[in-house]
């Protein structure tokens, strides 16, 4: 055989190899795309239950303390707030 043809056959041969690689690749794609949607669903899920508002219930209750000292002179009254406590209680429940 001739020089030429076989180089021209040479590279024939790596055209298909490549082409068969590239059409794998591009079948391949919805598999790999799935398999990572389902990793990050799972991962997703693991984490817990999530807030959802219609299943949701809660209350709160504000409780504020203050210290004052009232004074008067000279037919003045002052109030003056010495120190002040604020404490607020959250409950709530997630339902399933």
């Amino acid at each position: 055989m001739n020089k030429k043809y076989l180089k021209a056959q040479s590279v024939l041969e790596y055209a298909v190899v490549i082409g068969v690689i590239t059409a794998a690749l591009i079948a391949m794609q919805v598999y790999v795309k799935r398999g990572i949607q389902g990793g990050m669903r799972s991962s997703l899920d693991s984490v817990g239950e999530q807030y959802n508002p219609t299943l949701t219930t809660g209350d709160s209750s504000t409780r504020i303390q203050m210290d004052t000292r009232i004074s008067s002179a000279e037919g003045l009254s002052t109030f003056e707030v010495v120190d002040q406590h604020q404490e607020k209680i959250l409950n709530e429940q997630v339902g399933r």
